[in-house]
This record gives structure tokens, sequence and C-alpha cells, in this order.
């Protein structure tokens, strides 16, 4: 007799979120994660210092939609989400910071103030620019960068589902597809600093069609948010429904292995245990699970090719500073979209860059101010902020030191304040490598599957496998799923949690 009906290895956003939804459906369900604490990239840790204790995000992360989106739809479908008096869904398990889109602002290095990202209009708190180049009264972009910019927006958030389907029919690039519009290089810069943030991708690499998908899902919902408690927060409310309905949750237990037995799942080891199951869900990459904890020998060689030619997006560099005395100029904005008027190589990389080696560039950096979401992750009086950027999955030498300096450096140049003395309680730093060891995932990428024309949409990589009970959940697998980053991951758990309570018949299961 098998100990459950669904193991889940790994408690990303999909994974715990799939766990959720058929544990709710009267599967028993076990998640096995490696970790001391669930959530994979969408976790928390603790940073005591003597001021006291920060609640610090692993990733970057701000949320293009809250409960309106598919964390809300998650929760609703296993009753933890209800509606309340106004028709607004809530819940008791988890509050999201409310209204943030309107709030977030676009700072363009070497110049004053800041640009409502949404619409590009400042609010009344934003500082004046000082008129040293023709610039827009309204705008901290010259007025007919500003014309360029607005037409690439406009022509986005009006571009029918029709057209959309044209354009992933067609595979067409984000790059290809914006030079439709305009050949403006600062409009150009500024979608590849948006096409950075969703899909930690160039816009040359990305799929037309899902970046227009998941801007106006951004836009139209109005959603933009972030979590009460940090990132810890999303996965802890899936994983109590997990065992609101009678499944288990266990962290520090990785898996080394999925077990096969006639072309059928059948458990997975653990910790050396042997656990049995007629489903197993691997939310560890479709890569690993193929090649790792199954083995390339139980699949047919050209799908081996297959996911072996998958393309992951690029990792991140991520900068997590705790400050004794808030950034004057930080107090009251919940997040900042950095960019550069230029995209060239950082300091002391010039000569590398002609000779084509891999680089660290000045595109921009996504830095959400925690502190100003949620006065609880850090002490009273103290300021928690994080700078994400964009980085390859390695560097030659494994010489992360000598990127993280330059970014560093850069990061100054927006901040000097950083550097002033007794200003700064704590600074962590994480690369690549930081986030293959949280993740499990080969290169540490931000999307497992990267969010290509090719892998995009109908032509994105199955979530089922063709072993019998084997599947795969989250940001690497599903095919039409949609979304940006945990997004993407819970719209794969919501469409597998479909697939398996079609195919896969509790009736069944339990014989």
């Amino acid at each position: 007799m098998d100990d459950y009906d669904v193991i889940v290895v790994g408690s990303g956003i999909g994974g715990v979120g799939v766990a959720a939804l058929l544990a709710h459906a009267g599967y028993k369900t076990l998640v096995l994660e490696k970790n001391d604490r669930i959530g994979g990239a969408c976790s928390s840790y603790i940073k005591e210092t003597e001021k006291g204790k920060y609640v610090v995000d692993v990733a970057v992360h701000f949320f293009s939609q809250g409960l309106k989106g598919r964390f809300g739809k998650i929760l609703k479908k296993i009753g933890i989400a209800y509606k309340n008096e106004k028709g607004q869904l809530v819940s008791d398990y988890i509050k999201f910071v409310p209204n943030l889109a309107n709030k977030v602002r676009l700072k363009v290095k070497g110049r004053e103030g800041f640009t409502s990202v949404m619409g590009l209009r400042p609010s009344s708190r934003d500082k004046k620019v000082e008129k040293k180049e023709p610039l827009d009264e309204k705008s901290a972009y010259k007025k007919e960068e500003q014309k360029e910019i607005m037409s690439v927006i406009g022509s986005i958030l009006q571009t029918s589902k029709k057209k959309i389907r044209e354009l992933d029919e067609r595979q067409v690039d984000l790059k290809t597809w914006v030079n439709e519009i305009t050949t403006n290089k600062k409009a150009h810069d500024l979608v590849a600093v948006m096409c950075g943030t969703f899909f930690t991708i160039p816009p040359r690499m990305a799929s037309a069609a899902e970046y227009i998908i998941c801007l106006q899902e951004a836009v139209f919902k109005n959603d933009a948010t972030y979590p009460i408690g940090g990132c810890l927060a999303i996965p802890n409310a899936f994983a109590e429904g997990v065992k609101k309905y009678g499944g288990e949750v266990r962290t520090n237990s990785p898996v080394s292995k999925i077990l096969i037995e006639d072309d059928k799942v059948v458990g997975v080891v653990c910790n050396e245990e042997e656990i049995r199951s007629k489903i197993v869900i691997s939310n560890t990459g479709i890569k690993r699970t193929v090649s790792t904890l199954v083995g390339e020998e139980y699949f047919d060689k050209d799908y081996v090719k297959t996911v072996k030619d998958l393309i992951q997006s690029n990792s991140a560099i991520t900068f997590k500073f705790g400050l004794k005395k808030p950034i004057n100029e930080l107090k009251d904005i919940p997040v900042i979209q950095m960019t550069q008027p230029r995209i060239t190589p950082l300091k002391g990389f010039e000569e590398e860059a002609k000779q084509g080696k891999k680089v660290p560039k000045a595109a921009g950096y996504l830095v959400p101010i925690l502190s100003n979401m949620d006065p609880n992750l850090a002490p009273k009086g103290c300021q928690l902020v994080i700078f994400g950027t964009s980085a390859p999955s390695s560097v030659e030498g494994g010489d992360w030191k000598r990127w993280t300096d330059a970014y560093y450096n850069d990061i100054l140049d927006y901040y000097p304040e950083l550097a002033e003395e007794n200003r700064v309680d704590f600074m962590d730093v994480f690369t690549p490598f930081d986030y293959i060891r949280y993740t499990g995932k080969a290169g540490g990428p931000v999307e497992g599957t990267a969010l290509t024309p090719a892998q995009s949409g109908k032509r994105r990589i199955s979530s089922v496998l063709p072993i019998e009970g084997l599947f795969v959940v989250g940001d690497t697998a599903g095919t039409d799923t949609h979304g940006v980053g945990t997004q993407l991951a819970a719209d794969s758990a919501l469409k597998l949690a479909d697939i398996i309570l079609k195919e896969y018949k509790l009736t069944e299961i339990k014989k």
C-alpha cells in the first residue's frame, strides 16, 4: 500500500500551490523541501543585528498581482479566501499591501527626481526635474523620448487578443515587435529594463506575445502588491492549506531519487528513506528532474534532448541593505525601477567588453524598499532595501566578487549615502551561486524555462512527463501557462492540478 497519494518534491510557489489544491481535493499529500524553510526563491530569512530583527527576501520580489491574480485563485479554490461585504477577495491566512501600482517609480541615472511607471507621470511628492535639458515638466524624459515611450506602452495596452495570438503564432520576439513601433534607443532601453524585470532575458530573446499578456494583466488588474510578512507569507499560506486538508509539509527533507518501476512512478527516496506514492510532482525544475532525480535512461533520447535544449533565463545578483538611517529620497516609495541613460559595460570591464567577453552591464535594478511596504520587516527607524539586477549563470573563473564590486559601485552612483559611515547596518550579497543552492536549479535561473517565442504559450513544454504518474510544476514547465515569475509558477500549479484531477481519479488512486 502507498504511503501517500501524491508526493511533491520542492515547496516553491508551484509545488506548495499544487499540493494545496490536491490536498483540498482529498489526495493524501506530502511536500518534501530540502531547505530549512519553504518557498524556494520566494522565501525570506531572519537577519539579527544590534538594531533588531530584519525579515529579508531571498530574491528580489514585487508582485504584479496578489489576490486578484493566481494567488487568490488558488486560495479561493482551497476555501481559505472569500469575498467580503464589499465583494473583495480576502483571506485570513495572508494579507497584501494594496494599491501599489501607481506608487512605483522610475529613476533614470543622472536625472533628478522620479517618474511614475504607470503612465510615466510623477506624483505630487516627486522632485521637480531640473531643466538642464528640454524635458517635459511631467516626466524625467525629453519630450521626444516620452512620446516614443508612450507610443510603445500605448501599443502594448491596446493590442487585441487576436493580434497577440498572431504574434505568438509567428513567434515574434519583443525587440522585433518594438522596432515596428519605434527605433528610438531610449524607448528600446526602457523596454529592455522592463523586460529584464519581467523575464530576466533581453528583448531579442523574449516572446512579444507573452510580454504583452503580462503587462496588460499588470496594468488592467491594477493589483501590484507585496505580502505582509515578506515573500515567505505566500508559500506559508499555501502550506497552511495543505495542512488544513490533512497533508504534510516537511523541511530539511532532500529527495535524492524518484523511483520508477515498470515505467511508472512508485515513490521517492528522501533522507535514505523510501516513501511510496502513485503520483510524484517535481518542483525542482524539469532539467534536474529528468537528468538527476529520475535518470535519463528512463526516457526516450529525443525527449532528453528536448529537455536539455530548453533555454533558461539569466540569474540575478542582489544586494540586501539594512540601513540604520533611511535614505531620505526613499522614505515613502515602495518600489523603484532604476535605469541608465545608456546600457554600457560597468567601470573596469571596458577592455573585456571590446574583446567580446561576458561582462556586467549597466542596465537597471529593481529596488523594493520592503520596510516602506511593511514596517515590521525592519527594526523601528531602520530601512530594508533590496537592489536586484540580471546576471549570467556563471562567469569566467567564478570570480563573482569582481562583478559584485562593480555593481556595488554602480549602485553608489545612484545613492552615495550607502557608503556613509554608520549608515549600513548590514549588507548581504547574493550571486547565482546562492540561488543554485536555494533552488537546486543549475545556473540559478530566475525563470527555469525562459519565456522565449519557442518556449511560450502552447509551445511551452508540458508538465506531464512521459512516465506514468510523473509531473513537473513551476516556472520550468506547463503548456499554455502565463505570468511573471511567481504568477507563472502559480498558473502551472492551477493547470497541473486540473490535469491530475481529471486523469487520476481519487477512487483509482486509493486502490
